[in-house]
Parts: C-alpha cells; structure tokens; sequence
C-alpha cells in the first residue's frame, strides 16, 4: 500500500521551562517544546524538548523511514532535554541531521556534549546510530535544504541569544520563534518583519503584563507583546506557544478567553495540535 502524507504541522511540546506535571495541566498538555513539520519525503522537528520522544514513538511504531532534520534554536534543558530519548537516533535506517546553531561563538556539539555526558547523563553521543549527524550553522544564514525547501535564520534576545527560524517551500511557510524578549523597541517589529506573509507563526507567549514586570531579563514575551505581534501580522495565523509550566488549564483558559478577542489571527497551541496548510 502506497502511503501518502499531509504538509502538517503537529505540536508534540507546546511548555517551556519544565514539563508540567499533574492532571490540572492534561488539556494544554505536559511536554517541552517540540513542533513536526511532516512532508512526503521528510520529518522536520524544531526542538528537542520532551515532547520529542512521543514523536520518535510513532515514527518507529509507523516503520517511517524517511529522513530527520532536527533544529535545535538554543541550548537551554527545556529544549534539548527530549534528545537522548528519540527513539529514531538509535536505528541505524533512518538518516537523520541536527542543525545546531552557533552562539555566542559557541559551538553547538560543546553544550550537547556537556548534556550528553556524566554525572548529567549516563551516556554520551556516541549511543546515536552512524546515520546520524551533526551539522553548524551561523545565524542569520539561510539553510538550503533539499526539495526546493529553504530555511531562513535569525538571532532572537534571550539569555545566551536563540534562533528563528523560517522555513518555507511551495507547498508551506511558517516560523518558529520559541524563546524571546523584547529587549529592544524594535524586536517585535523585526520579528514581523522576518515573518511577513507566512502562514504560521509559533512565538513564546509565557507572561501576563503583570508577571512580565517582575521577569526582566529571563527571556520571554508577555501576551499583550503577542498582540502586539498579530497585529502587525494580519495575514498570518499567529500561535501562542511556549506556556509556562505552572499555568494549569484553567488559568491559560481564562487568560485565554480575554487573548484571543483582541485580535482575529490569534490561536493557541496545545500538544498533538495540528495546523494544515492551504
């Protein structure tokens, strides 16, 4: 039977932080960040929260062999803190790249390394099949990937910087922004800027006004800041991603109700969210 897949993008993690924890928080769901963007020919995952080892579940229970391009934003445990458990990094079938980003001059495979390795974790990187590499990249290039899918970068302000990215093709568009703040007057304008006229935007949504004023510095935006975002941004469906992990559902539903009034485009994300593109 000849199988046949959707251009989709499934959310597997939408918390940040750490997982939630507890049934309060079932309906937003519990995993860090993780969003599939799944194509005919390839698996694309944006970060490697928790929610990455569901993921890897279903690609082995489904015998998917098709390849796996991970793009890692930043090196934060939230983000990074599902890797040594995707299941796909272990067959020795399925290709599979981690884009890793460079950082304050940083390189990447030094902040897995360190993860990867005692007394943090019993194992380090050499555990992942042979098919499987890792390749750096500057911000701000654009990754030229194959099947006429192109993926644009951008530097994002949070604690030891994060990237954005935009990947696009002419079948799908959309961004994915997980951790910033508005340190400067003009990030959000920049951010709209980068994501003019794409589909979807996945963009941090972590405070309330109020939490806001006593978190300077911790690298994320408030709710009003993401309206401020989907304004400018009246074409595009704009995801509110990234929940704080103590947000249970009924506070996010009632901070919600008053969010999504204030501006048409504006959606949120839960996990096993699925946006499908027109």
């Amino acid at each position: 039977m000849i199988r046949t897949f959707e251009n989709k993008l499934i959310v597997w993690g939408a918390r940040g932080g750490l997982p939630a924890s507890g049934s309060e928080y079932s309906k937003f769901g519990h995993a860090t960040c993780c969003v599939h963007l799944e194509t005919e020919n390839k698996n694309f995952v944006f970060d490697a929260g928790t929610g990455i080892a569901k993921l890897g579940q279903k690609i082995i229970a489904d015998n998917d062999k098709r390849p796996i391009d991970i793009f890692i934003g930043h090196y934060h445990f939230d983000h990074i803190l599902g890797l040594p458990f995707f299941a796909p990094l272990f067959n020795k079938e399925i290709k599979i790249n981690i884009y890793l980003p460079v950082l304050n001059n940083e390189a990447g495979i030094k902040a897995l390394d360190k993860f990867l390795s005692p007394p943090l974790f019993p194992m380090d990187r050499s555990i992942f099949s042979e098919n499987t590499n890792f390749i750096e990249f500057k911000v701000g290039e654009e990754i030229n990937l194959k099947n006429n899918i192109k993926c644009k970068t951008m530097s994002l302000p949070h604690p030891g910087l994060n990237t954005a990215f935009r990947m696009y093709s002419n079948n799908f568009d959309f961004v994915y922004a997980s951790d910033v703040e508005a340190e400067q007057t003009t990030t959000i304008e920049d951010i709209a800027m980068f994501s003019k006229n794409t589909q979807y935007i996945f963009i941090d949504s972590s405070y309330t006004d109020k939490e806001l004023k006593q978190r300077i510095g911790w690298g994320h935006l408030s709710y009003q800041q993401v309206i401020d975002l989907a304004k400018k941004l009246k074409n595009s469906k704009v995801l509110i991603f990234h929940h704080d992990f103590f947000r249970s559902d009924q506070e996010l539903e009632e901070i919600l109700s008053n969010v999504l009034t204030k501006s048409n485009n504006l959606s949120v994300c839960r996990e096993l969210s699925e946006f499908t593109f027109q």
